[in-house]
């Protein structure tokens, strides 16, 4: 089809219509750029498509920063101790944990060999460290039990020295049954009756195709739930948009590769930051994706029912793609990288992109030719130009008011939020009009609206409104008071997600919850002496220095031990690779005619396990074989090392335990809670204990993440307020500086504050906790709902006394508006990471909150106090 030819003649503004209707700068102004966009369509389509492909090249070089930490600004006193501790302790930062845990503690030690052999030179892992895995701890453990601990320990040992050396010079099931047969009739097998259950509950599970195994190293006792943990460092490939995933990749190749039967006995989990932030970034990709998705089809339905037009909705759509790609070019032209929470602008900008483009389209209807357009066109500016400038100035100032704050997420946020409302605005008024005349079927509009004056209501009805509003925000304040700010990072995160489940266990490990603080102290004297104080501190389950690693009581401890060397030395020393044996049968069926016989509760268990076993096929058999056998050689190379066990000095700590607690001429003390420090009230309660005992002695500092968190929610508070206090003075000063109108003024922000309280009421109603992410709602709430009202009360005002509103699309415009925004905000609920779903949650309420109040009470505040319209209508 060919183009319509434009009229080349100089561009002047429509003439006033002369009906009454108020013109201001404002709308001239916007009228004249829409003229101007008109007339030389094609140039601008052209410029479009060039700056389009422009920045489609530069988002491709966009990035993501997952660090957290690096959203609050990195000046402020608690993240300069924060980055003290990581550059003297990096080890205890940038670090991924493997957590290994099992009812038995052998199966986790054999899980963490099997992984720790084969990361161990992998070009991807470094700083391998795990205790149960050094040789160390490994020869020493004898010396951490208890005094008496040990005395009892050393005593089992010597009782069952003979059948243990025995044992291990022929590891096999015939072997096993000779042993206890001959040592109940020698009269000694009360003594091994803990031993009796173990090895029928081993047996047990494993005629019955259950996973188990004898543990060795803890027979006849009930220890729980075991966990240990290997620590290691990823070696970071910045070329890739996923640094650590290497690393990943190899640990997950070496949990996979774990022997099957061993795999069933342990659980397995990698967690750490490096892992959670490569875990959170893939989450906030498929959100963000899965939310572009479902936002589109969304709002391509609701624009078909607004315009009823196919055409003017996907204009309106490649007007919002257009908006999109610039604005992502934008972003990633001014930051090396986007944070957790600036990601979401993409999402953002469909909402509050669309806004402009359907004001624009449902106030033309373009009817005519050529220049007879364009003017129908320009008219849009004419009617609603200066709303739409001063909408987009007011979202502007409350992008812009996080600028100043110091969190740097959200100031991001708020610099690619202003730019991008620019960008739609500019996309609106100008690719939009050139659009429209080089495809003239857009140019035609919905017919105009038939409605009374009545259709606005009465003066009673308008009363009534206030008189609710009076009502409904003092309510709306009272609930509101209970709404707290979450500052804990993990929350952004989903809690299903395998990193999260790990850092759960972690937390459930009184010796490995991961919120520990951390004292930088000047020497080893006053580190232990700074422990020693913090010990006693009834929020402090344990303070530990370097020197707290060494076994205590070493004197006695090794009494103990020097006279049960023999023996130690002695059970080892015949180990060899348990080999099959034939003649297990009748050794069996001996056993079992002896236990018959003993009378002992666990004896007559252990006679019902051997029957079973001398009943089964060969591959049940085999089984058992290796349940009860696959950990003795391991806890038999234990004893032998810890039969070699001598004083230990710090010279004699492995180096990684030094790395984590001695840099050069700083000491470290660490400190674990006592209570759950996932509890918001216990974290804070902990810091301000350790914290005003730390200030006492005047040459230690404190750090970690328990500070980071508690002093981060402190900054984002204050950040919020002074976002909140900025946007909203600035949008009321504008509001009068272009309005000039205190009665228009006041019926635009009532509404809005009404929303404010509202939204706030929510949150503590639903218990919706704000974070990192969903924060931005309050701040927000100003700059998107003064958008409506400033729409309803400045065409209410340009009509007159007649025409009533609802007679115009103004309304229309307005509502389909907010519920495109709240279909693009309310689609980041369907991703999985927290953060944006609640983002997207908090912003769907607020932002149907907002529209509520402004369709309520803006018109019917208009009315009231306009001088023209006090007599009563209808």
């Amino acid at each position: 089809m060919p183009l319509a030819p434009v009229d080349m003649s100089p561009v002047t503004p429509l003439p006033d219509p002369g009906d009454g209707s108020e013109i201001g700068l404002g709308d001239r102004a916007v009228e004249r750029l829409v003229l101007l966009s008109c007339r030389f369509h094609r140039l601008v389509l052209v410029l479009f498509a060039l700056v389009f492909a422009l920045a489609v090249w530069s988002a491709t070089g966009l990035r993501v920063d997952t660090d957290s930490s690096r959203m609050i600004d990195t000046s402020l006193d608690f993240q300069m101790r924060e980055a003290r501790l990581d550059d003297a302790f990096p080890l205890l930062d940038d670090t991924i944990a493997v957590v290994v845990r099992s009812a038995n503690p052998d199966a986790v030690d054999a899980a963490m060999r099997e992984i720790g052999s084969r990361l161990d030179g992998d070009a991807t892992v470094a700083d391998l460290f795990a205790p149960s895995l050094d040789p160390f701890f490994r020869s020493h453990g004898l010396l951490y039990l208890s005094t008496e601990d040990l005395r009892a320990r050393l005593a089992t040992l010597e009782r069952t020295a003979p059948f243990l050396a025995a044992l291990g010079a022929n590891p096999s099931m015939g072997s096993l049954f000779a042993l206890l047969d001959r040592t109940e009739a020698q009269g000694g097998g009360a003594a091994l009756d803990p031993f009796y259950d173990d090895l029928a509950a081993a047996m047990d599970d494993a005629l019955a195709g259950r996973p188990g195994a004898m543990a060795w190293s803890q027979i006849g006792t009930q220890t729980g739930q075991v966990q240990r943990v290997l620590q290691s460092q990823p070696v970071p490939d910045y070329t890739d948009l996923q640094p650590v995933e290497g690393t990943i990749e190899a640990i997950g190749a070496a949990i996979d590769a774990l022997d099957p039967e061993l795999s069933r006995l342990v659980q397995v989990g990698v967690t750490g930051d490096p892992a959670l932030r490569h875990e959170e970034l893939d989450s906030v990709s498929r959100g963000i994706g899965l939310s572009l998705g479902g936002s589109f089809l969304v709002v391509t339905v609701l624009l078909l029912v607004a315009y009823g037009s196919m055409a003017r909705a996907g204009a309106t759509l490649l007007a919002l793609v257009v908006s999109l790609v610039l604005a992502t070019g934008f972003a990633a032209q001014a930051f090396a990288a986007l944070n957790l929470v600036s990601v979401a602008f993409v999402v953002l900008l469909v909402g509050l992109g669309l806004d402009f483009t359907i004001h624009a389209f449902l106030h033309i209807d373009g009817r005519g030719d050529g220049p007879a357009r364009a003017a129908q066109i320009a008219r849009m500016g004419r009617e609603i130009g200066g709303a739409l400038l001063l909408g987009a100035g007011t979202t502007v100032l409350a992008f812009l008011a996080f600028v100043p704050t110091d969190f740097d997420g959200i100031a991001q946020l708020g610099v690619l939020g202003a730019a991008g409302v620019v960008i739609a605005l500019i996309v609106a008024l100008t690719f939009m009009p050139a659009l429209v005349m080089a495809w003239p079927r857009l140019a035609i509009g919905l017919p105009p609206r038939r409605t009374s004056k009545a259709a606005g209501g009465t003066r009673a009805g308008r009363i009534g409104r206030v008189a609710l509003l009076v009502a409904v925000v003092p309510a709306a304040l009272w609930v509101g008071r209970e709404v707290r700010f979450d500052a804990d990072p993990t929350v952004l995160r989903d809690p299903n997600a395998a990193s999260m489940q790990a850092l759960a266990w972690l937390h459930d490990d009184p010796e490995t919850v991961p919120y520990r603080l951390s004292a930088l102290t000047g020497s080893a004297d006053s580190a232990s002496a700074l422990a020693r104080i913090l010990d006693g501190l009834p929020l402090v389950a344990s303070a530990r220095m370097l020197d707290d690693f060494l076994p205590d009581d070493q004197t006695e401890k090794l009494r103990l031990l020097d006279g049960a060397r023999g023996t130690l030395a002695g059970i080892a020393a015949e180990a060899t690779q348990p080999p099959l044996d034939g003649a297990a049968g009748p050794a069996a069926d001996a056993l079992a005619r002896r236990l018959a016989t003993s009378g002992r509760p666990s004896t007559e268990r252990l006679r019902g396990t051997i029957l079973d076993w001398s009943a089964a096929d060969a591959a049940a058999r085999d089984r058992a074989e290796r349940a009860v056998f696959r950990f003795l050689p391991l806890f038999l190379d234990t004893l032998g090392r810890q039969a070699t066990a001598g004083a230990a000095t710090r010279d004699d700590l492995p180096a990684a335990v030094v790395r984590r607690f001695r840099a050069d001429d700083l000491w470290r003390v660490e400190i674990v809670p006592a209570a759950d420090p996932r509890d918001q009230d216990d974290l804070s309660d902990f810091v301000a204990a350790v914290d005003a005992r730390v200030a006492e002695t005047g040459d230690a500092t404190l750090a970690g993440p328990p500070v980071h968190i508690l002093r981060a929610g402190q900054t984002v508070a204050a950040a919020i307020v002074q976002a909140l206090a900025v946007a909203g003075l600035a949008t009321l000063l504008l509001c009068f500086a272009m309005l000039r109108d205190w009665r228009l003024v006041v019926a635009i922000i009532v509404p809005l504050a009404a929303a404010a309280a509202l939204t706030a009421a929510a949150s503590a109603a639903l218990g919706i906790a704000f974070n990192y992410a969903n924060v931005i709602v309050l701040p927000l709430i100003i700059g998107l709902g003064v958008d409506s009202g400033i729409h309803l009360a400045l065409r209410r005002r340009s009509l007159g006394a007649g025409r009533p509103l609802a007679a115009t699309n103004t309304p229309r415009a307005v509502v389909f508006s907010g519920l495109t925004t709240i279909a693009a905000f309310g689609s980041l609920m369907l991703s999985d990471h927290q953060g944006t779903a609640s983002m997207g949650l908090m912003l769907a309420v607020a932002v149907t909150l907002t529209l509520a109040t402004t369709l309520i009470w803006t018109p019917a505040l208009c009315e009231l106090l306009d001088k023209r319209a006090r007599a009563p209508s209808g």
